[in-house]
């Protein structure tokens, strides 16, 4: 390191015959740090631009120093001993390595080459020194070496295929995933061409799309199918020319993506958006912000829009002003990992709106993460219509109902009375006249009074019929068992041979029993009652239906004709075909008493002969 300058006297020494305008020029513009030292003095003389950079000094400090000042101490005696020998006249030897130093005192290794410099008369004037820092060259070798790593770690690593080619097609270069697509080593490679590898069809195009490349110049992406160890695969190929050093196209470089997987889930989107666009159901796909991505047909011409026209718009054009918070809300619950499914008022851009159901999942990508919602709308405005119509007229029937039922209680007990009063004359009338020979008027009488007590159990049925399911709906459970025991105990009268059979085990659940117990004494005895030829065996049971108990009470009698079957549960309907006394109201009421505690009954013949009657109750959440 230089620390001082001592003043000296401007060298003498003649200028050097390549002192031109040429050699200055060129000497300050080498890029090579170069130095002027006197012959025998070894003084510097000059220094160019590129060796005060080197050393981090100007020339000026350093003019009339000598140059091995320059140098580290250790490599001064090596310097020295190499300008002596050149300034003797000797031959120049090969560069020699040596050390020199900066200005703050850190060194650098150099290469030192010293020429002499002959003036007029071949006299040595000057030796020319040229200093290269070989530092500086190791390390843009270095990092020449580790770009070079750094490359091929990214091209072994991508799964990429990427390779060069000669222009005759051979390859020159593979990584490890083009390898792979060949099913061999690299180096098996190397060297060969397509034809070598791929079908004639499949190679011919690889040749025909390289030499486009080559000739066009220009780099090209395009799809090519190919026959690889994997099976056939469909590449996205990038190409494109690499020059020589002349600039002149030597091969082609390519990049090699498999989109097999991609295209073909590209493929089944296609097609099931081509399903999807078939469905008469509306559908649509909207992103997490609530902006419809797609929608189908159907759902478009649902909403007053064309496709195009909904892609961007936000889902809430579509939201009824009564049904915006709780369509927000549902929104908000199927983010959060549900799923919804609910009626909402939708609004076209006329202003116009409709029921719709509204049904919304997640929608989630390859990884599994929520990336927008899926659902599909379907209107319901003639549902709804037909649901208000129908409760409309549900509440007009009750309303009846309730009047006539009313109305059948009121001219029940009002009946009562007069037919009392018109069965006590016609038995006092009958009493009178009892023994007489008037055998036409107790023949009249007989009738009036057997009209009396047919009317009168026709009033007493209309006032059960009335009272039946008036109620409150069942709650407290009742034996089955029991119910149907007693039932059979107040029937023993009208046995008359007959028997009646429970078969298996009859459940627990909720019922009205009094109820419950006339539904089973009517059916029963008219099980007993329309009966045939020989006894009747009645056979009573139960099976468990989902939510429902299944009761049967099954017969062996007369049965029911087909043309009457319709009318069976009707009020005051009675089979003209066989002479059994009743008011046919018996079944009517069976089918109310089951209707009040949630159920349905039905008729079916039997097996055979005899008739099937059915009827259902809710098993309840504690039934037996």
């Amino acid at each position: 390191m230089v620390t001082g300058h001592q003043t000296s006297t401007p060298l003498r020494h003649g200028d050097p015959r390549d002192s031109s305008e040429l050699f200055v020029g060129a000497f300050d513009l080498a890029v090579v740090g170069m130095a002027l030292v006197t012959h025998l003095t070894h003084l510097v003389h000059r220094l160019n631009p590129a060796l005060q950079t080197m050393l981090d000094q100007d020339a000026d400090v350093l003019l009339g120093y000598p140059f091995v000042v320059l140098a580290h101490p250790d490599d001064r005696d090596d310097v020295a001993m190499l300008l002596d020998r050149l300034g003797g006249r000797e031959p120049p030897r090969s560069p020699m390595e040596a050390r020199f130093l900066r200005r703050d005192g850190s060194a650098f290794h150099a290469t030192l080459t010293v020429a002499p410099t002959p003036v007029v008369g071949e006299e040595v004037g000057f030796l020319l020194c040229q200093v290269y820092d070989v530092d500086e060259q190791r390390r843009v070798e270095r990092g020449l070496r580790r770009a070079d790593r750094l490359l091929e770690t990214a091209l072994e690593a991508t799964t990429d295929a990427v390779y060069m080619k000669d222009t005759g097609g051979r390859y020159l270069m593979l990584n490890r995933a083009a390898a792979a697509c060949f099913g061999r080593p690299a180096e098996d490679v190397i060297g060969r061409v397509d034809a070598e590898f791929f079908p004639p069809q499949q190679a011919g195009a690889l040749m025909a799309m390289d030499r486009s490349v080559l000739a066009s110049g220009e780099t090209t992406t395009c799809e090519e199918t190919l026959a690889t160890a994997g099976g056939t695969s469909i590449f996205q190929s990038t190409k494109g020319v690499y020059l020589d050093d002349d600039g002149r196209p030597a091969g082609v470089f390519g990049i090699s993506r498999d989109i097999t997987e991609r295209r073909r889930a590209d493929d089944e989107r296609r097609r099931f958006q081509e399903t999807l666009e078939l469905t008469v159901e509306g559908v649509s796909h909207v992103d997490l912000e609530g902006r419809f991505l797609w929608v189908n047909d159907a759902f478009a011409r649902l909403c007053g829009y064309a496709p195009t026209e909904m892609i961007g718009l936000p889902w809430t054009i579509l939201a009824h002003a009564e049904d915006f918070d709780p369509m927000t809300a549902a929104r908000r619950a199927v983010a959060e990992g549900g799923r919804i499914e609910t009626e909402v008022h939708t609004v076209r851009p006329d202003g116009t709106r409709f029921h719709a159901q509204l049904v919304v999942v997640v929608a989630k990508d390859g990884e599994g993460a929520a990336c927008g919602f899926y659902s599909t709308l379907r209107d319901i405005s003639d549902r709804k219509l037909a649901e208000e119509t129908l409760h409309r007229a549900s509440v007009e029937l009750e309303r009846r109902n309730g009047e006539l039922e009313s109305f059948a209680a009121l001219v029940a007990h009002d009946l009562r009375q007069p037919l009392q009063v018109v069965g006590g004359f016609a038995e006092l009338l009958a009493e009178r006249h009892r023994g007489s020979a008037d055998e036409p008027s107790d023949r009249y009488l007989g009738a009036i009074v057997r009209g009396v007590d047919t009317m009168t159990a026709m009033v007493d049925s209309m006032l059960e019929f009335a009272r039946a399911g008036d109620a409150a709906p069942p709650e407290a459970l009742v034996d089955a068992a029991q119910i149907v025991a007693d039932a059979i105990e107040g029937l023993q009268g009208s046995m008359n041979g007959g028997q009646v059979v429970v078969r298996g085990r009859l459940p627990v659940l909720p019922a009205d029993p009094d109820q419950l117990g006339r539904l089973f004494q009517n059916l029963i005895g008219n099980a007993l009652k329309f009966r045939g030829e020989t006894a009747p065996v009645v056979q009573v049971a139960a099976e468990r239906d989902c939510d429902d108990w299944r009761f049967t009470v099954q017969d062996d009698g007369l049965g029911v004709s087909p043309e009457f079957a319709g009318r069976l549960f009707g009020m005051f309907e009675r089979e003209r075909r066989v002479d059994r006394p009743g008011s046919g109201i018996g079944l009517a009421i069976c089918r109310k008493i089951v209707a009040h505690h949630g159920g349905r009954i039905w008729f079916e013949p039997a097996p055979g002969r005899g008739s099937i009657f059915s009827f259902t109750l809710p098993a309840g959440p504690t039934a037996a």
